[in-house]
């Protein structure tokens, strides 16, 4: 006989998979499929009355020439400056610490990218991030921003029991909330007056439905998630500014490996994206405009099938992922997908 965790965890999966065919796949094909219609159509009609040029309308950003990355020195920033990293490009890079920083610039530049800048940028120290990236703005005419910079709490990286709730949620909320706008901010204003340009803000998966295990960093990414969503006609229709969510699930880097043990023990056939796959995902959607870009699909079924239960029965779900499959203990704030 199953012990009743087990008992229990069965029902729950088997209720997920139901509410998967009923509620993810058929909503979300007809989402994807009417998405573009929508924004044609409010296109059509905003040209009709003279609110919106044909010229924005059409305008992509298939090939930028200048492209910014914050937290270009690890991880899935780090595999974007080497996907960027083509001739005839300007590349500049952001991170915290300049050494790992150097070692990237010195790889773009034998993929046969000379122009690439390299800047130590703490994009949580608002006057410096803003002077820096409006005046790089101004010399560059940046085509295309990655917002990238983020970090995590967990039990090796400033853990909750010795910097407190109180500093953990400062440390996050500074950087993957109010370092995403001081970095995107000017950059911004410079491409509304050129009248195109791209956005690319790193969310993650959990945005659309965290756990208990992570609430503190659930919450930023949510917050960027609904930042995103009310910004992208506005900018798109007014400006001829592009922006995209990129919303990680399972990658690896070193963000994330004080998480993946728990993770394969609750779905052992998940598997990770390596940092470059990841990578190559993204550009192919921001060639294309895509807005919401979650990867891998298997975990954004997950989340999606968990965020369209009705409220009441969303805290169960929430509390039983944020227990670790291996202990049966709660996992410690806050294990970063990111």
């Amino acid at each position: 006989m199953p012990a009743p965790n087990e008992f229990v965890s069965s029902i729950v999966l088997s209720v997920v998979g139901i509410m998967v065919l009923a509620f993810v796949a058929i909503p979300m094909s007809l989402t994807l499929g009417t998405f573009n219609i929508i924004k044609r159509a409010i296109g059509n009609v905003g040209t009709r009355f003279g609110l919106i040029s044909e010229r924005r309308l059409d305008y992509k950003v298939k090939d930028p020439k200048c492209i910014l990355i914050t937290g270009a020195s690890h991880g899935i920033g780090a595999a974007l400056a080497m996907e960027f990293a083509d001739k005839h490009k300007t590349l500049i890079l952001c991170a915290r610490h300049e050494g790992p920083l150097k070692e990237i610039q010195k790889a773009c530049q034998l993929r046969d990218c000379e122009n690439v800048i390299t800047l130590t940028l703490d994009v949580s120290d608002r006057e410096n991030t803003v002077q820096t990236l409006k005046r790089l703005d101004e010399e560059h005419n940046i085509d295309l921003v990655i917002a990238n910079a983020g970090v995590t709490a967990d039990r090796d990286h400033h853990p909750i029991e010795k910097e407190g709730l109180d500093g953990v949620s400062r440390m996050l909320i500074e950087t993957n909330v109010l370092g995403v706008m001081y970095t995107i901010a000017p950059i911004i204003e410079g491409m509304k007056k050129r009248g195109h340009g791209q956005v690319a803000i790193m969310g993650s998966i959990v945005g659309l439905f965290g756990t208990t295990a992570m609430p503190i960093y659930a919450a930023t990414k949510s917050f960027l998630q609904s930042l995103s969503r009310d910004l992208v006609f506005p900018l798109y229709y007014k400006y001829g500014v592009h922006l995209s969510l990129i919303a990680p699930g399972f990658v690896e880097s070193r963000m994330t490996h004080v998480l993946k043990d728990d993770a394969q023990a609750w779905y052992p056939w998940l598997l990770f994206w390596g940092p470059q796959q990841s990578a190559k995902y993204i550009r192919k959607c921001l060639v294309d405009n895509q807005y919401y870009i979650p990867f891998p699909w298997y975990f954004e079924l997950i989340q999606y099938s968990a965020y369209v239960l009705p409220p009441p029965l969303q805290p169960y779900i929430s509390s039983m992922v944020g227990y670790s499959g291996v202990t049966g203990t709660p996992s410690r704030e806050a294990l970063c997908l990111t």
